[in-house]
Formats: C-alpha cells, structure tokens, sequence
C-alpha cells in the first residue's frame, strides 16, 4: 500500500494540477438600526485565490427554494470566509465576472494532500437585499384615568358627549 505524505499547503495549486483564479471579496463589518432603519456596516475588500466551478443540478437542488432560480457556484479555497448559514453576522461576498455573489454555505475538507474549504455561492439579486422600511411609531401608555381627566380638555369641557 502506497502511503501518501502530506503536501506542503497550496502544492498542487503551484504546481497547477488545479486551476485557480484570483477573485475578489467583501467582508461586511458591523452594521445596525439608525433611526429605524438598517444601515449595512463597512465594506472591507480582500484577494483570494479559489478554484471556480459551476454548480451540479444535484447540489441546486439542495438549495432552498427561493435560492434556486439563482447563478450559482462551487468555490475551492484555503481562505476562511463568513456564510448566510452562520447566525449573527453579514455573509462575505465575491464578485465573479464583476458580479456580486453572497457566500451561502461552507463545507470543511481537512485532509493530508490538500486542506481547503468547499463554498457554494449564489449571486446577489438586488430586489432580494431590498429591506421593507420600518416605521417605528412612539408607543404612549395611557392610563384610564388619565384619559378621562383629558376628555374634557380636548372635548371643550363637554365630557366626551357632543354637545346638545
């Protein structure tokens, strides 16, 4: 039995046994509600080197619904980036063919020829980053006693009834 003996890290892409192109990230820091409305944090831009691929109809299919209809693609990489799928924090975007493609999901290959990671990525549609607007009405609570000492005030000392 052959026994295969770990690979310096990014062997095989310098030797070119697999394709990799030089592509371009977002990290999206921070962010929160100014007045109501969400406000995106900064954009730090980043390189990296990934392998890109485009998606099999089997993973497609594995994608929720609404993500389906989408471009789509595998993304072989040594780089750490955030996902949709992790809780609390914006996901990292990339931009392929000058078009932006949030990182949707993450899959960890750590083995002795090459560790990497495994992202499937899906283009950003505009009308779907589109938040509703949020409205925030002040919310007064007023006591019923308060309120009938108000009624005359405002009714013109008539009690609440029209007057005759």
């Amino acid at each position: 039995m052959v026994q295969l003996e770990k690979l310096p890290e990014g062997a095989l892409f310098k030797m070119g046994l697999i394709p990799r192109t030089t592509l371009i990230g977002y990290e999206i820091t921070g962010g929160a509600f100014v007045y109501g409305k969400w406000s995106e944090g900064t954009e730090a831009m980043f390189t990296f080197q990934a392998s890109v691929q485009p998606l099999r109809a089997r993973e497609m299919e594995m994608l929720p619904e609404a993500r389906r209809n989408g471009a789509s693609y595998r993304l072989y990489t040594n780089r750490l980036m955030r996902t949709v799928e992790q809780d609390g924090q914006n996901p990292d975007l990339v931009e392929i063919e000058e078009e932006k493609y949030e990182v949707y999901s993450r899959s960890s290959w750590k083995n002795n020829i090459i560790p990497h990671y495994k992202y499937v990525v899906i283009k950003l549609d505009i009308a779907e980053k589109i938040e509703p607007e949020i409205n925030i009405v002040p919310y007064v609570d007023v006591h019923y006693s308060m309120l009938r000492q108000l009624i005359p005030t405002i009714t013109g000392g008539h009690g609440g009834s029209p007057a005759p």
